[in-house]
C-alpha cells in the first residue's frame, strides 16, 4: 500500500468517523498501515496523529511524512537491536529507567495524597516574621501614581492640578478623566502596590536619571517634557536597595519554599519508612555490612 493511498483511506475513515459511521475494524489485517519487524503502526493510531482541521491536500502530506518517519525510526532500530554488540546492558538502562519513572510517580502521588494542598497565610506570614533579614531587596520599590500626556492636551493643568493635590475627589477626577477616553492619557496608579522602581522609571524618557528618593515626599510632584509629552510621578513610598522586602512582594517566594522543603521531608521519611518495612518483612535482603541504624538512616 502506498503512502498516498493511506492518506486517502485515512481522509475516507475520519470522514466516516465525524459522520458516526465506521466500526471496529482495528483487528482487521487490513487497518494495519505498515509494519517493519514486530512493530507495526494501525489507520486508528494514524488516524489519532493526524492535527485537525488540515485540508485533504495537507493531510497527505502529513500522512506521508509521519509513516515515513515512523518507518525510517524502526528500520534504524531493528537494525540497530540486530548489530550492536551489547543489547542486555541497553535493556538494562530501559529496565533503570523504567524503574525510576515508576518510583517518581509513586513519590509524587503519595505527597499529593498526604500533604497539605494549601499553606495558610498565618504559615507564610509567621515564617517571614522570622526570616526578615533574608528578604532583602536587589532594587528599590515604590508606591504612587505615573502619568503621561500630550503637551497639547486641553485639561493638562487640570490634571496637573488633581495630581498636585492628591486628594481623594481628585484623584477621582483623574481616573474618571482617563477612564473616559483612555487615549487621552497614560496613567497608572499604584499608591497600593509596591512596584519596582525599574518598571517606572523606564517608562520615562532616556535622560530620566533621578532615584526615587530624590523625587518621593509628601506633595511632590516630579514633571519633565519631552519630545510633545509631559511626565509626572508622585512618589509617595520608596524602599531602597537592600532594605527588607514587604511581605506581599515575598509571599509566594516563601510558600514556594516551604512546599519543597515540605515535599523533600515527606520524601525523605517516605523512603525511610518503606526501607525499614522492607527490611521487617522481608523484602529487603542487605548480604553485607553495613553502618550503623543511625547512620544508615535515609538524609537525602
Amino acid at each position: 500500500m502506498t503512502l498516498l493511498k493511506s492518506a486517502a483511506i485515512l481522509l475516507s475513515a475520519a470522514c466516516l468517523a465525524s459522520c458516526g459511521g465506521g466500526g471496529d475494524s482495528a483487528s482487521h489485517d487490513g487497518n494495519v498501515v505498515a509494519r517493519v519487524g514486530k512493530s507495526v503502526l494501525t489507520m486508528p493510531e494514524l488516524i489519532d496523529k493526524v492535527p485537525y482541521g488540515l485540508t485533504p491536500d495537507d493531510s497527505v502530506r502529513f500522512v506521508n511524512a509521519y509513516v515515513r518517519q515512523w518507518v525510517d525510526s524502526r528500520v534504524v532500530g531493528e537494525v540497530a537491536a540486530r548489530n550492536l554488540p551489547d543489547i542486555p546492558a541497553i535493556e538494562k538502562k530501559v529496565d533503570d529507567y523504567r524503574n525510576e519513572l515508576i518510583v517518581m510517580e509513586y513519590r509524587r502521588l503519595m505527597y499529593e495524597q498526604n500533604c497539605p494542598k494549601e499553606l495558610s497565610e498565618d504559615s507564610l506570614r509567621s515564617y517571614y516574621d522570622r526570616h526578615k533579614g533574608e528578604f532583602l531587596l536587589d532594587a528599590p520599590l515604590v508606591k504612587g501614581i505615573f502619568i503621561k500626556i500630550p503637551d497639547n492636551n486641553i485639561r493638562l493643568s487640570d490634571v496637573r492640578k488633581w495630581l498636585k493635590s492628591g486628594g481623594e475627589e481628585d484623584l477621582d477626577r483623574l481616573e474618571k478623566y482617563q477612564l473616559a477616553d483612555p487615549k487621552a492619557m497614560e496613567y497608572d496608579y499604584f499608591r497600593d502596590d509596591w512596584t519596582e522602581w525599574g518598571k517606572i522609571s523606564g517608562r520615562m524618557p532616556l535622560d530620566f536619571n533621578a532615584t526615587p528618593e530624590m523625587i518621593s515626599g509628601s506633595g511632590r510632584i516630579f514633571e519633565m517634557s519631552r519630545n510633545g509629552y509631559t511626565y509626572m510621578m508622585s512618589v509617595s513610598g520608596v524602599l531602597s536597595k537592600r532594605d527588607i522586602a514587604p511581605f506581599e512582594t515575598v509571599k509566594e517566594t516563601i510558600r514556594d519554599y516551604i512546599a519543597g522543603t515540605m515535599k523533600v521531608e515527606y520524601d525523605r521519611r517516605l523512603r525511610q519508612h518503606l526501607y525499614e518495612e522492607g527490611l521487617e518483612n522481608g523484602d529487603i535482603e542487605i548480604n553485607m555490612d553495613l553502618p550503623g541504624a543511625e547512620q544508615a538512616k535515609i538524609t537525602e
